[in-house]
Parts: C-alpha cells; sequence; structure tokens
C-alpha cells in the first residue's frame, strides 16, 4: 500500500504569526486497522519536502531544505538540506548537507561541535578560517572585536589540547 506524503500549515501567533509547514508520512498498519506515523520527529519547514533517492537503494528519502537564516532570538542559523531515510522502522535524520557559511560564527560553532568530539585538527582549522577569511561576516556589526577575542582564545585552547609546541601556537 503506498505511503501518504504531506505538509499541513502551523503558525504560531505569540512569534509575530510565524508561519511552518509540518511535514508528515503516514503508512497503513494493517494490524492495527488505521494509518500510523512514518517519521520519528516532528519535520518544521519553510518548505515543503522532496522525494528523492540520493543513494539509489530504491528506499526514497525525505529531503527538507532549510533556508531560514535565523533572526535576533535564533542568532544566524546555517541553512541547507535535511534528508530523512527510512531505517527499517521509520523514517529518522540521517544526513545534513549544509550551505557555506556566511557569517563568522557559524564557522566558530562548527569548530566548537569539532572540539567537543575531540577533532582538534578540523576545530584549529575553522577557528583560523574564521580569523582569516575577509567573506565571514559578523551577525552584529559591532561585534567583531569580541567575535575575534573569542575565536582566538578558543583556538587556543584546541592548540593546547593537541599539545602543540609554544612557538606554533595561534
Amino acid at each position: 500500500l503506498p505511503d501518504v506524503l504531506f505538509t499541513t500549515r502551523r503558525c504560531d501567533v505569540t512569534i509575530g504569526d510565524t508561519c511552518s509547514l509540518l511535514t508528515t508520512l503516514v503508512g497503513w498498519q494493517s494490524s492495527e486497522f488505521r494509518f500510523v506515523s512514518l517519521i520519528g520527529v516532528e519535520i518544521l519547514s519553510e518548505n515543503p519536502p522532496q522525494v528523492v533517492d540520493l543513494d539509489n537503494d530504491s528506499v526514497e528519502e525525505i529531503a527538507v531544505r532549510m533556508d531560514n537564516n535565523g533572526d535576533e532570538v535564533t542568532g544566524p542559523l546555517r541553512t541547507g538540506t535535511n534528508f530523512y531515510d527510512w531505517n527499517g522502522s521509520e523514517y529518522v535524520l540521517s544526513r545534513i548537507t549544509l550551505d557555506v557559511p556566511e557569517f563568522r560564527i557559524q564557522v566558530v560553532h562548527e569548530a566548537d561541535r569539532n572540539v567537543l568530539t575531540g577533532d582538534y585538527a578540523t576545530a584549529i582549522a575553522l577557528y583560523q578560517e574564521a580569523l582569516t577569511d575577509d567573506a565571514l561576516r559578523s551577525w552584529f556589526a559591532d561585534n567583531l572585536p569580541i567575535e575575534e577575542s573569542y575565536v582566538r582564545f578558543r583556538l587556543l585552547t584546541a592548540q593546547a589540547a593537541i599539545g602543540a609546541p609554544a612557538d606554533q601556537v595561534l
């Protein structure tokens, strides 16, 4: 039996009447005589989902484009596409493809995530990119000195964590 993929519009009047799409995928469960959700998490987005077969395994994935750049509450958000794939019992987030970062803090956040996983080499390269890439913008125009200080501190701690020689630090 075919599954049904659809979206419903969900609006939050407490946040300036912002609306998003709630993606739902249901399939008929004959043992329960009803439709059941085939998605393990709530998928909210600004764009409708696309059905694709990324890995050519004849199992279609759900691709959801995330275009929200953020606001004063969230800060700058990374845009990109989330892919949900079938794990044998439900669709789960399986892959995130991020767009090139636009803001310096986005690169710093990615570097911080690498520090948390112990990938100091990648973190150090990202901190250095945040310091040297002139194409990256600051989220707030007057925030550059604060961002730069934070990045230099994080770079120093990552270099210390790998035991970088003092003459090679920063």
